[in-house]
């Protein structure tokens, strides 16, 4: 299920993937203007690359959801979270 990034969190990043090995983590950022997918083999990669997203969006986070599918529940729990401060930030500047 689709997440706010203006700190309103849904749905449940804990759920198990259906993914080829290598992938573990798959994020979609979706904004109005594009939608952009993210599949890596690490949480640190995952997170840098949304976060790189994220800042394109500067300003203009409220409009912006993400979904984040990760093999490991904690792992998606603090991308999530990371993402969700990083999109409050941006908004405010």
């Amino acid at each position: 299920m689709p997440t706010s990034l203006a700190g309103r969190r849904t749905g449940d990043v804990r759920k198990r993937l259906p993914l080829m090995e290598h992938v573990f983590c798959r994020i979609v950022i979706s904004a109005p203007e594009c939608t952009v997918k993210i599949e890596s083999d690490t949480e640190r990669k995952a997170g840098e690359a949304a976060e790189a997203i994220l800042r394109l969006s500067k300003g203009r986070t409220q409009a912006i959801t993400i979904e984040i599918q990760c093999l490991d529940g904690p792992a998606g729990d603090r991308i999530l979270n990371y993402l969700s401060d990083l999109a409050d930030e941006l908004e405010r500047v």
